[in-house]
């Protein structure tokens, strides 16, 4: 009898184990937890409701244009100051991320404080293109009181 509750308390602890299924994680999330992404470009493509091609990143300090943004593999990530950090932000802002729809869209929800452009805790990005070195971002906001569109393109300084 002990045997046979023996050999059956195997058996389910195999099966148990078979059956745990890996978290799988898409190509795009992969790349983004293996990258150190440092903001390189920032254009307004849509102001107003007309199409126009503004650099928006021309128009920022030194302290923004050097942000670096890290994402976790457990669904949370910071931004950092990195090297020129502006005296009125903390060095390192906390934040959930979430790819959405197949990997088409980026949801980040600040723990604390607001992103700027919609003036909300949370922005979803269109995941324009991901590849090692780089990550292309757009986003509908606000820009000076007026409805934008901008792109944002980050390099993997890792």
């Amino acid at each position: 009898m002990m045997r046979t509750l023996t050999i059956i308390s195997i058996c389910c602890i195999v099966i148990i184990t078979a059956c745990k299924k890996d978290k799988k994680v898409s190509p795009a999330a992969q790349k983004l937890q293996n990258g150190t992404w440092q903001i390189s470009a920032a254009t307004i493509v849509k102001y107003k409701g007309v199409d126009t091609t503004i650099n928006y990143y021309n128009s920022w300090r030194p302290c923004e244009q050097d942000d670096i943004i890290m994402y976790n593999d457990d669904g949370t990530g910071y931004s950092d100051e990195y090297i020129n950090k502006c005296s009125e932000d903390n060095q390192t802002n906390k934040f959930s991320w979430e790819l959405q729809n197949n990997d088409a869209q980026l949801k980040m929800s600040l723990n604390g404080g607001k992103f700027i452009s919609t003036n909300s805790n949370t922005i979803i990005f269109d995941l324009i293109d991901i590849t090692d070195n780089q990550l292309k971002l757009r986003s509908d906001g606000i820009v000076a009181n007026a409805p934008a569109t901008i792109i944002e393109t980050y390099t993997n300084i890792k």
